[in-house]
């Protein structure tokens, strides 16, 4: 038998301020954010996680998508801006490297271009592909 996961009932006037910032269909996502609101105001036991939680840190990093390609080695839409992080692949199938903007600011032209290439050299057979050394580095010196 499966286990039953607990349900809270979310009261009208939260529902009708969750839809009102997040549209009208309600969703899985809307119930996350109406529970997170009544965490706050103190209509559950529970407490809403603090703001500097790894997650939180994690949510308010600016990951881009690099580019072996490219002359500085930044993913670029068609209006030149940098591309955010997504399910972006490549021709071979590849998903693109993504870091934290900071991260991929520390790093030289080639080096942005060094850890694209391996992303996608490795990545079409491998689900995780590591970053090259000093991508890791940089990784660790904009978390800290």
């Amino acid at each position: 038998m499966a286990k039953k996961s607990s349900s809270i009932t979310i009261p009208d006037s939260i529902k009708a301020e969750v839809r009102r910032k997040m549209g009208s269909k309600w969703s899985a996502r809307h119930s996350q954010h109406g529970v997170r609101l009544m965490k706050k105001r103190g209509m559950l036991r529970g407490k809403a996680k603090p703001k500097n939680s790894k997650l939180a840190k994690w949510r308010r990093e600016n990951w881009i998508t690099l580019s072996p390609s490219s002359k500085d080695g930044f993913a670029r839409d068609s209006n030149g801006k940098i591309k955010s992080c997504g399910n972006s692949k490549t021709r071979s199938g590849a998903t693109s490297r993504c870091l934290p903007m900071k991260a991929a600011r520390n790093l030289s032209a080639s080096e942005r271009k060094a850890t694209a290439r391996k992303k996608i050299a490795k990545g079409k057979s491998r689900q995780f592909v590591s970053n090259t050394s000093k991508a890791k580095k940089a990784g660790r010196r904009a978390r800290n």
